[in-house]
């Protein structure tokens, strides 16, 4: 299915790799300007379609001046999503120090926060029916108490909350917010994961199959793009983990 994205501008975190490059690379599909921000170095310069901004999502000025430079660039906001993120060490609260708590929320919850306070008034301002759209990338670990740490599941079930309540606020105001809520995503997990068998030998597919919750970033992206452009759709929280919840 093809969308019409032309006249939209977006701005996408931790577009470098992962979830978010395979959301910078649907919506330039599409017709949408795309800037991405990391810390990461980008693989593709900036062209006319795309600008590459390295910034600290846990920077209150760096997220500041993100939003500003996708303005001076382009004039205009429609779509943010808040994908960037860092996980925990999958400890309990009694085992998790201030320093990794404060990074974990300041990145993953305050972050975002930071994104949409500057970009709501700049979508208001836009002209169209349907201004602008949220959309917030949590984990079922919000919903579950065995996926995560202490530190992230607390960071992101507050980011679903804070999409609800931007969901309701702004109804009336043509601006949408939604949250999906991954599984374990294949190239996070093989990153990140402690298992004494090594992942990286394991192709993708046979990945799915090896360990319950897991899809590949591109599902997520789909459901991203999903929830961007079905107008009608507000305050989901779309949950893609190959029906592991249902367990």
């Amino acid at each position: 299915m093809v969308f019409d994205l032309r006249e939209k501008v977006a701005l996408v975190t931790g577009g470098a790799g992962g979830i978010g490059e395979e959301v910078v690379k649907l919506l330039r599909t599409h017709g949408a300007r795309v800037a991405s921000v990391d810390l990461a170095e980008h693989k593709e310069p900036a062209d006319d379609t795309f600008l590459p901004l390295k910034a600290s999502i846990a920077s209150e000025d760096d997220c500041n001046s993100a939003i500003q430079k996708v303005i001076i660039h382009w004039g205009r906001i429609d779509i943010l999503v808040n994908n960037a993120g860092v996980m925990d060490n999958m400890a309990g609260v009694a085992d998790t120090s201030n320093k990794l708590w404060q990074l974990v929320i300041d990145v993953n919850l305050n972050g975002p926060m930071y994104l949409m306070r500057s970009a709501i008034p700049l979508m208001q301002k836009n002209l169209e029916e349907h201004k602008g759209v949220i959309v917030n990338v949590a984990s079922v670990s919000a919903l579950r108490g065995a996926v995560s740490g202490a530190a992230y599941s607390t960071a992101k079930a507050g980011l679903a909350a804070l999409g609800r309540n931007t969901a309701w606020v702004y109804r009336h105001e043509g601006i949408r917010c939604s949250t999906v809520m991954p599984g374990g995503v294949v190239t996070n997990i093989i990153k990140n994961s402690n298992a004494k068998y090594d992942k990286r030998d394991i192709p993708q597919k046979q990945c799915h199959d090896c360990m319950p919750g897991m899809v590949s970033a591109l599902d997520v992206a789909e459901g991203i793009l999903y929830l961007i452009t079905a107008t009608g759709v507000n305050g989901e929280e779309l949950v893609i983990d190959r029906g592991w919840m249902m367990a």
